[in-house]
């Protein structure tokens, strides 16, 4: 692991840059309101992504106390952009994934409808509604899993995906504690970016 600051609006957020060997895509972990940058919710998620060949940034972008929820989102937004922009020049690891809790789904598909860098997103009991963007501008896969404890924020994700049609799924799962989706999150992740496109190269490079 090699930690480094990635300059965003405003200020130099901290960032935690682990690259396994022969890692083919990277995925830009957002802590939140319940993951710590370093705590054991991302550990887990960091971990189960270092399993399925991903490397991983865990940038603290978040702006957590800093400014009320409806102008967080916002700032959020430009910074997780700036953090993809990063990636992009810094990083030569393939395919760029975005994995984010509650109102980081609203800054995370707001980078996606604007940015075709963006391959892959996984939101947990994400806030899609909070979007600055429209979500049937995003194009690339998105997996929203919810607990469903709360009904509401269920509806709220089932409502972006079916806005996004084919490119968006909810999974109702037992528990959303980074412990409980490591797994679902990170094979996803490494099926969508990398599995999927391998296999359609085979078929194309084949004649199929």
């Amino acid at each position: 692991m090699s930690t480094t600051t990635v300059t965003v609006p405003g200020t130099e957020c901290p960032a935690d840059v682990w690259v396994p060997e022969g890692a083919r895509a990277v995925v830009v972990v957002v802590p939140g309101a319940t993951w710590t940058r370093h705590g054991p919710e991302t550990q887990a998620l960091v971990a189960a992504l270092h399993g399925e060949g991903l490397a991983t940034v865990v940038a603290d972008v978040h702006p957590h106390a800093e400014a009320e929820r409806r102008f967080a989102v916002t700032l959020l937004t430009d910074r997780l952009a700036a953090a993809v922009t990063w990636v992009r020049e810094e990083m030569t690891a393939g395919p760029v994934g975005l994995l984010v809790e509650g109102i980081g789904a609203g800054a995370a598909l707001s980078v996606a409808a604007q940015s075709p860098t963006v391959s892959a997103v996984v939101s947990v009991n994400g806030r899609p509604e909070l979007a600055r963007h429209p979500v049937e501008q995003v194009r690339a896969p998105v997996l929203m899993l919810v607990d469903g404890v709360d009904p509401a924020v269920a509806e709220l994700n089932r409502t972006a995906a079916a806005a996004m049609g084919g490119r968006a799924g909810v999974r109702v799962v037992a528990g959303v504690t980074g412990q409980e989706v490591a797994g679902d999150a990170a094979e996803w992740l490494a099926r969508t970016m990398i599995t999927e496109p391998d296999q359609r190269g085979g078929a194309h490079g084949s004649g199929e």
